[in-house]
C-alpha cells in the first residue's frame, strides 16, 4: 500500500514537470504559441472589420442623402416644368390677361376709347349724354399720365348710380372723384349730374 501511494506521487511530479518544460503550454491539451498568434489575427480582422462596416455605413448614409437631396431637385424641376406646361396650356388665357391689362392703362390717351366708354355705358342705362370737358393732364412720379375730366349727364337716380357702379368694370381704369347733382324740375325724377373722373394712360 506505500508503494501504490509513492507511484501516485511519483506520477503526480512528473507531470508537473512535464508542464514545466513545454511552452506556454497547459496540459496535453494547453494553448499553444500558433493559438494565440490566430487568436491575435482574428481579433484583428473582426476590429477592422467593424471599423470599415461602420465607414461604410457612413459613407452609405451619406449617400442615401444626397439621393434626398437630388430627390427634392428633381421633384421641383418637374414642379417648374408642370407650371410650364400648363403655361403652355393657358397660352390664350394668358394673352387676354396681358391685353387686358394693356387697356387697363394703354400707352395712349385715345379720347376715342373714353368716349366708347361713356357712350356705351349712359346708352345701356338710358342717360342722356350732355357734355364731356377735359382738363390739363398731371403727369405723375411713375410715368402715368393722370387724365381728369369732367362729364355732365342728366338721368334717373337709380340710372346714373348704375352708370358709376359700370364705370368700375370696365377694361380701362377711371376713378370717380365727385358727383354733384341737382334735380331737373320738382315734377320729374331725372337729375342733371356733373361727374369729376379721371382715366390714365402711361405712354411707352
Amino acid at each position: 500500500m506505500p508503494k501504490y501511494v509513492k507511484w501516485e506521487v511519483a506520477k503526480k511530479s512528473q507531470s508537473q514537470y512535464n508542464i514545466g518544460n513545454k511552452k506556454f503550454s497547459f496540459g496535453k491539451q494547453g494553448i499553444s504559441t500558433v493559438d494565440i498568434i490566430v487568436i491575435v489575427i482574428a481579433s484583428i480582422a473582426i476590429i477592422s472589420s467593424g471599423f470599415f462596416l461602420y465607414k461604410n455605413v457612413t459613407t452609405l448614409n451619406k449617400v442615401m442623402d444626397e439621393i434626398d437631396s437630388m430627390k427634392i431637385t428633381v421633384q421641383s424641376k418637374q414642379d417648374t416644368i408642370s407650371r410650364l406646361a400648363e403655361l403652355g396650356n393657358n397660352e390664350q388665357e394668358l394673352q387676354d390677361m396681358y391685353d387686358r391689362n394693356e387697356l387697363y392703362i394703354p400707352s395712349e390717351k385715345t379720347s376715342e376709347g373714353i368716349m366708347k366708354d361713356i357712350d356705351d355705358i349712359l346708352t345701356d342705362e338710358g342717360i342722356m349724354f350732355v357734355s364731356l370737358q377735359y382738363s390739363d393732364e398731371i403727369p405723375l412720379s411713375d410715368g402715368v399720365i393722370d387724365v381728369p375730366f369732367m362729364l355732365r349727364v342728366q338721368g334717373t337716380y337709380d340710372q346714373i348710380n348704375n352708370a358709376l357702379s359700370t364705370f368700375t368694370k370696365t377694361d380701362r381704369l377711371y376713378v370717380i372723384d365727385s358727383v354733384n347733382s341737382i334735380k331737373s324740375n320738382d315734377d320729374s325724377e331725372e337729375i342733371n349730374s356733373e361727374i369729376f373722373m379721371h382715366s390714365y394712360y402711361k405712354p411707352n
